[in-house]
């Protein structure tokens, strides 16, 4: 998936908020229970052009402000 602008940096879900949904979505693709194609490039955070931990991680350190 390539990156799309999205309101929120981190919101995976497109909910306009970033928190443990985002996480849990990521999640989700990282264990491939869910394709990336689902949110429309959204949880490609870094916009390395793939979803794995480092995009966690990004999105833990948005939520937690660093």
């Amino acid at each position: 998936p390539t990156p799309r602008e999205v309101a929120v940096e981190g919101d995976v879900t497109g909910d306009g908020k970033v928190n443990i949904s985002d996480l849990n979505a990521l999640v989700s693709v990282i264990l491939n229970e869910v394709s990336a194609d689902e949110f429309d490039g959204r949880a490609d955070i870094n916009g390395d052009h793939l979803v794995n931990t480092a995009d966690l991680n990004a999105v833990v350190n948005i939520i937690l402000g660093e």
